[in-house]
């Protein structure tokens, strides 16, 4: 949870997912949000509003697994 406003300036790119924001400001394009309480309306366009896609709830979804490397063991690691 964020405690105070978001102002996002000229920030182009912007995911938030299960969250909660008390304000948010500003925005350029591909401001995402899902499940995101104090989201921004939905907005279409950079004039007369933030450019956003809010999604209320998120679907239900699985993270992929990744690859990494665990320098102290010096092997590959599924996660």
């Amino acid at each position: 949870m964020i405690d105070s406003q978001v102002s996002s300036g000229s920030q182009q790119q912007w995911f938030a997912r299960d969250s909660t924001l008390p304000k948010w400001e500003g925005g350029v394009w591909n401001m995402v949000f899902t499940g995101v309480d104090g989201a921004p309306s939905m907005h279409c366009s950079n004039k007369n509003g933030t450019p956003s896609t809010n999604i209320p709830l998120t679907p239900i979804i699985s993270e992929k697994p990744y690859i990494t490397y665990d320098n102290i063991t010096n092997k590959y690691v599924v996660v």
